[in-house]
């Protein structure tokens, strides 16, 4: 039996709602896009106001930093970029209906609404998993 969706919960700076019945926005970010340091100094700077706020605050910083382009931007390369979008697609319809998406250098944006028994944590998992394992497997025989 697959987990049912979670409902409003929080597994780091940003709450979600894990529900079947929404239409979901997702960031994905590469490891050196957005370093830890920087969200840790940003809480603490934002330490006065009230959560939500704060937590408004926060995405509109992040989303702002995304898109200067930090890091090593692995999928600006086309290969990268075409698994990631063939990884979308393949179970849209199935999971999920994915409704667009927008590959940029270090990071993608999704809108979906899961399907019936698919927890949001699940998918979001599951299409992290595999693209992050596919691309060092292309990675590893590029850089030698």
């Amino acid at each position: 039996m697959k987990p049912q969706p979670l409902g409003w919960h929080s597994r780091g700076y940003l709450r979600h709602y894990d529900s079947e019945d929404v239409i979901q926005s997702i960031t994905f970010h590469l490891g050196d896009a957005m370093p830890n340091p920087v969200i840790k100094r940003w809480k603490l700077e934002l330490e006065r106001l009230d959560d939500d706020d704060a937590r408004i605050e926060l995405y509109e910083r992040i989303e702002k930093y995304l898109d200067k382009g930090y890091g090593i931007c692995y999928l600006r390369r086309h290969e990268i970029a075409e698994m990631v979008q063939k990884a979308l697609l393949h179970f849209d319809g199935i999971r999920y209906n994915l409704i667009t998406w927008v590959i940029m250098p270090n990071h993608l944006h999704l809108l979906l609404k899961p399907k019936e028994n698919n927890s949001l944590s699940d998918i979001v998992h599951s299409i992290k998993s595999f693209t992050a394992q596919k691309a060092n497997k292309i990675l590893a025989g590029r850089l030698f």
